[in-house]
């Protein structure tokens, strides 16, 4: 069993006011909204990226592997694909409770 993907389809839960930003419980990082949950991995992959390109140092690169193999920016991507996952299915469905979510 995949616990994180399972951990985060059960922690969704939808605004009311704005269905296609969500709040999402990242298993281990806390729960964010949809929108800030984007612009945070945004901001790590940015960091990462300009972290790689500035050095040539040994231990920034030994940083660079711990920072990939602590899982982060994995498990906020697998947050984000499996919101949208299920913002789809929840449209699909359809109903009330389907209302204001965007079409992919």
């Amino acid at each position: 069993m995949n616990y994180h993907k399972e951990y985060t389809k059960l922690k969704i839960m939808l605004e009311a006011t704005d269905p296609m930003n969500p709040d999402v419980s990242v298993d281990g990082l806390g729960t964010y909204d949809l929108k800030t949950l984007k612009s945070s991995t945004r901001r790590n992959i940015k960091d990462l990226l300009e972290f790689i390109l500035e050095s040539d140092n040994p231990t920034h690169w030994r940083q660079v592997k711990r920072f990939l193999e602590n899982g982060v920016i994995q498990a906020k991507v697998e947050a984000i694909v499996d919101t949208h996952d299920h913002l789809q299915a929840k449209r699909a469905k359809g109903g009330p409770s389907s209302r204001g979510i965007d079409k992919e």
